[in-house]
This record gives structure tokens, sequence and C-alpha cells, in this order.
């Protein structure tokens, strides 16, 4: 029994002794980590960069010059119209023959827009609204804020929706300048659009913008347009290009993430979050940084970013794809963009009677000409059915312009033949 005893003691005495160790290794690890979490995050604070969701809101502004405004008028006539021309979207063939309305098409859509004159006025103003200032409740957690908000950045896709049936029943009506001017108010609604916080409503304002560049390709290949109408879309296309849309969507995502961090700690083992926030902040510094440079400038940087980044915590970790698809995204717009802007030049050229043979031909900035991919010339083809410009994508191989399966990036018809 005695020996027993001594056995029980020195079993406690050794249990004491590791638990002591334990919570020594741990408070080691806390401040460790709580170390590497404060240099993240203190030049953040110096630099006044947001770090929380409230430090989203952005100032408010008269509600006349907030282009919300008029979008939150047309809301429910928008959402209403979308049922009704939903047919469009759900049975296609009924509606559509090679690419264009039929007659029964030209009935639905005309029909449904005189139902409703008031909407596209509205929409106009939307879009001519100097500013767009978010509705978003920012005061929320973050567990509360994403679901009204996953709902209100869906919203543009309605609009979007309406703007391109609107545009295929011009185009229909050989109205292809109206058409064209149809698809640069959604190219200017899309720039509000991307002011919305956080990468989902970056990555539904890229799908909105392929749409109005779709809208605006259809109506320069349909036919000649009036110069000015040219300039339009050029001057569109450099807003477009110069925005810092991706980067703000980034930096406003890192906001949500760091609040998301401070509730997960309340649950788990401090140090082990404080630890993953550091592999996040450091991750979404270098996004950061890259930006929205094209990839062949910027694909040892995003290298070595994923290298430095194996080994994260799992929660940022979980983040990678989100960020991936992001740049990805991001890379795909600016190609579209900088294709249009070549296509373009072309068809003005041809309705100039001055027809160009080759990218050299046009009077483009060299940058504009570039594949951001791989760094050579755009790919550019002369079809029966058109102008096909694009770029080799993200296989970096020229798939002979299979932009519909997007083997390949760009505008035009959808296949080489």
């Amino acid at each position: 029994m005695k020996k027993l005893k001594t056995t029980f003691k020195w079993l406690a005495i050794v249990g004491g002794v590791l638990l002591s160790l334990a919570l020594i290794v741990f408070a080691f690890l806390n401040w460790r980590a709580g170390v590497c979490l404060e240099q993240q995050l203190r030049p953040l604070r110096e630099a006044g960069e947001p770090i929380t969701i409230a430090d989203l809101a952005p100032p408010p502004v008269p509600p006349e010059r907030n282009a919300l405004t008029y979008l939150r008028r047309a809301e429910k006539t928008v959402l209403a119209m979308n049922q009704e021309l939903s047919p469009l979207r759900d049975k296609p063939e009924d509606y559509y023959e090679r690419g264009r309305l039929n007659e029964r098409g030209v009935d639905l859509v005309e029909a449904t827009l005189n139902s409703y004159p008031d909407v596209f006025p509205l929409i106009q103003q939307a879009a001519d609204a100097p500013e767009y200032v978010s509705d978003q409740d920012y005061t929320l957690p973050p567990p509360a804020f994403l679901d009204p908000y996953l709902q209100k950045v869906q919203l543009s896709r309605a609009f979007a929706r309406l703007l391109q049936w609107r545009a295929d029943l011009l185009l229909a009506r050989h109205e292809r300048e109206a058409s064209l001017r149809n698809g640069l108010v959604l190219l200017r609604l899309d720039r509000h659009f991307q002011k919305e916080p956080m990468l989902v409503a970056y990555l539904v304002a890229v799908a909105v913008q392929s749409m109005a560049v779709e809208q605006i390709v259809s109506a320069l290949e349909d036919g000649p347009l009036a110069p000015e109408l040219h300039h339009q879309v050029d001057a569109e296309i450099s807003r477009h290009l110069a925005s810092r849309a991706f980067v703000s969507a980034i930096e406003s995502d890192r906001a949500y993430g760091i609040d998301s961090f401070r509730v997960f700690r309340k649950f788990g083992v401090p140090w082990t979050f404080k630890q993953d926030e550091c592999d996040y902040l450091k991750r979404m510094a270098k996004e950061i940084e890259i930006g929205a440079s094209p990839r062949y400038q910027s694909e040892k940087a995003v290298a070595q970013m994923n290298a430095d980044t194996q080994g994260a915590g799992p929660l940022t970790m979980h983040m990678l794809p989100a960020l991936e698809a992001a740049r990805e995204a991001q890379q795909r717009s600016r190609t579209r963009l900088q294709c249009l802007s070549v296509l373009n030049a072309l068809t003005q050229h041809d309705n100039e009677g001055t027809a160009a043979a080759a990218l050299d031909d046009l009077n483009l900035p060299d940058d504009i000409k570039l594949d951001p991919y791989n760094g050579q010339p755009l790919k550019v083809k002369r079809l029966e059915s058109g102008w096909l410009v694009y770029s080799v994508g993200p296989n970096l191989k020229d798939d002979g312009g299979k932009i519909e399966k997007s083997e390949d990036v760009g505008v035009g018809p959808g296949a080489a033949k």
C-alpha cells in the first residue's frame, strides 16, 4: 500500500510538471502568435485601413447623387419583369433563332417592356449618377451581415438580365446604335456595382461586366456605328481598366475576415486562431501588393505567394480557392475588355473603309494589344462571321479561338472555323 501511495505521489508530481510545461508552452505560443498578429494589424491601423465591418461603411451622399436611390426605386419592377421574361432564360430554343430573338421572342419582350414604361428612365438615372453608396448594414456582426449582403449583391444580375433582353430586342429591330448604348448603360452600372464590398460582390460584378461586353460586341458586329459611339466604348473600357475594384474587394474582404477571426477566437484555442489570422493577413497583404497586374507580369510573384502560404492555418487555406477564383476572374475581365477595345478599333476601321490588316495598324496603346496571360500580342482573326480577338487564356495555349468553351478568352464569333 505504501508503495502504491508513493507511485501515485510521483505520478501527481510528474503530471503537475507536465501540466505546468504545457501551460508555459501554450502561453509562449499564444504570445508568439499575438506578436505576429499585432505586426500585421498595426500598419493597417496606422494607415487607416478598414479592419472591421463597421469600418467599411461609406460616408453618406445626397440621395439624388446616389445611383442606389434609383436602383431601389426600380428594384421591384425589375424583379417582376425578370419573372415575366423568364421563359427567355428557361427555354431559349422557343424564343431565339441563330442567336437572335424570333417573332415570338420579340412579342414577349415588347409586351413586357411596354407594360413598365417607367423602369428604364430610372435605370438611366442610376447609370448617370456620380456616386454609389451601398445600403448594407455595416453594424451587424459577421454571421448576421452575410445573408442580407448576399441577397443585395445578387440583385445586380436581375438588372443585367433585363438590359440583356432589351439589347436583344433592339438588335432584332435593327436598332444597333440603341443596342450599343444599352450595353454602355450596363457597363456604367457595373462600375457602381463594383463599389459593393467583398469578393462575392466583385465576382457578381465581373459576371455583369461580361454580359455588357457581349451586348456591345453584338452591336459592333451588326454593322456600322457612329464614330462617337466607338469613342464612348473606348472611354468606358478605359474607366474599367483603371478601376481598383479588385484590390478594394480584397481590402474589404480582409476587414470581414478580421472580424470573423474575432468571433472564432471565442470558441477555440486562442493561439491557433491568432496564428491562422496572422497567416491570413500575410496572404491578403501579398494579394493586395500584387493587385490587378497582368498574369505575365505577376506569375512569379503569385507562385511565390502560393509557396509562402503552404502550411498556413486551416481557415486561411479554406480561403484560397475564393482568392484564386477572384484573381482568375479579374484576369479574364481585363482580357475581355482589352479584346473589346481591339474589336472596337477593327470595326471602326471597317466602317471607315480603312480595314486594318494587323494589330500594329491600330492606334491603340501597346498595353491594350498585349495578351495579359503571356505578354505576347493578342490573336486577331478575320472570319466570315466577323472579327475574332482573343488571348491564349489560362492554359497559355492557342486553341484557335475557342472562346465559348473558355479554352481561350476573347470576343467575337464563338469558335474559329
